[in-house]
């Protein structure tokens, strides 16, 4: 078995941020109102959300839910391909459409919103090209 001595720099840190992004967006939900007492029902609370604060909500959940796809892709990229000139770049270019998807989101641009999702899945599927390579 072959074991990778250096893991590629953008690797952990691409995974990372991408990582990070659903908390902003729950941070961005529990911006205004949310008090302690909340965090005993945060579900029955969050279904009474709405505007921008309840699109926080569902942005959140959606990054949750692509998250172990792009964290897995970003990890066989790196072990099969830790030279590669294509993953880097998919890895960040996935983090980049992550942003925008939310921020189109809290926008309520639901076009662009899904214009940006199936690019980022797409950028999934790059890194999972690079790894079969």
């Amino acid at each position: 078995m072959q074991v990778i001595a250096q893991v590629p720099a953008y690797a952990p840190w691409a995974i990372l941020v991408a990582s990070v992004l659903p908390f902003v967006m729950a941070g961005v939900s529990k911006s205004k109102g949310f008090t302690m007492r909340d965090n005993s029902q945060t579900r029955v609370w969050q279904a009474q959300l709405t505007g921008h604060r309840q699109r926080a909500v569902w942005a959140m959940q959606n990054a949750f839910e692509t998250l172990p796809i792009f964290i897995g892709a970003v990890i066989l990229a790196a072990m099969a391909a830790p030279h590669s000139k294509i993953a880097p770049i998919a890895a960040w270019t996935y983090v980049g459409l992550r942003i925008a998807y939310s921020a189109a989101y809290l926008a309520d641009k639901a076009s662009l919103r899904s214009l940006l999702w199936i690019a980022s899945m797409a950028v999934i599927v790059t890194l999972f090209g690079v790894a079969i390579a």
